[in-house]
C-alpha cells in the first residue's frame, strides 16, 4: 500500500482505508509514505490487528515492510504474534519530525530480545528468515549478536542463511564491537549468514 502522504490527519485516512480491505492472498504488506521525511505513517493498531484477522494473515502473510511507519514496540510484537508464518521484517527508528521532538526508538535491546529465539523463549515470528532495520544504533551489539545467533538455529535454517541489512541513519554511524564483528565476518564465511552494514541513501 502506498499512500500520497497530503492530508493532515493521515492517520485517520488510512485507518479508515484498512477498515474497508479484507485480503485472504496477501503474501506481503508494506505501508511507505512518499513524504515520508515530512509525514511518516503512523501504524493504525487497531486497524491493522483486525484486518489481520479477518484476513487470516497468520496462515499466507511473509513479508511486512514498515519503515515508513511509526509503531511502538508493544504494537510491533501484538502484530507480530499474530503473524507465524512470517519470513521477512522491515522495521525503522526515526528522527524527530519536529524540531525538539524525541526520537523514535525501535530497534532496542527488549526488542532485540523479544526476537531472539531461546526454548524459554518463543519468537513471535519463529520462521523469519529476513530482518531489514533502518536504525539508529542504539542498542547493545551482544544482544544484536544473540539475536542472529539465535536465527541460524531457527526451524527453517535447513533453508538457507539468514539475511540481516543493517542500515544506519545519516549522521547516527559507529562501530559495531569488534568481536561482534570478528564473528559476524566468521558467520559470513562459513553462508551462514547474509549481512549488509551501511548508511541509508536518502
Amino acid at each position: 500500500m502506498n499512500l500520497r502522504a497530503t492530508a493532515n490527519d493521515v492517520g485517520r485516512v488510512v485507518s479508515k482505508i484498512i477498515d474497508g480491505l479484507t485480503l485472504p492472498n496477501l503474501a506481503e504488506l508494506k505501508l511507505c509514505s512518499e513524504e515520508y521525511f515530512g509525514l511518516p505513517v503512523p501504524w493504525p493498531h487497531v486497524q491493522c490487528l483486525a484486518l489481520s484477522t479477518r484476513s487470516a494473515f497468520q496462515s499466507h502473510l511473509r513479508s511486512l515492510q514498515l519503515h515508513h511507519c511509526v509503531i511502538t514496540e508493544a504494537e510491533l510484537l501484538e502484530c507480530l504474534s499474530a503473524l507465524p508464518s512470517l519470513e521477512r521484517l522491515a522495521i525503522s527508528d526515526h528522527r524527530p519530525f519536529t524540531d525538539g521532538g524525541p526520537d523514535q526508538l525501535l530497534v532496542t535491546n527488549t526488542l532485540l530480545a523479544s526476537l531472539t529465539l531461546a526454548p524459554d523463549n518463543p519468537s513471535p515470528v519463529p520462521r523469519l528468515r529476513f530482518f531489514e532495520c533502518i536504525s539508529l544504533l542504539r542498542f547493545d551489539d551482544r544482544a544484536y549478536l544473540d539475536f542472529l545467533l539465535s536465527r541460524l538455529r531457527g526451524p527453517d535454517a535447513d533453508a538457507g542463511p539468514f539475511e540481516n541489512r543493517m542500515l544506519w541513519l545519516p549522521g547516527h554511524h559507529r562501530e559495531l564491537n569488534s568481536s561482534v564483528v570478528a564473528r559476524i565476518v566468521d558467520l559470513r564465511s562459513r553462508k551462514e549468514l547474509l549481512f549488509s552494514f551501511a548508511e541509508l541513501e536518502l
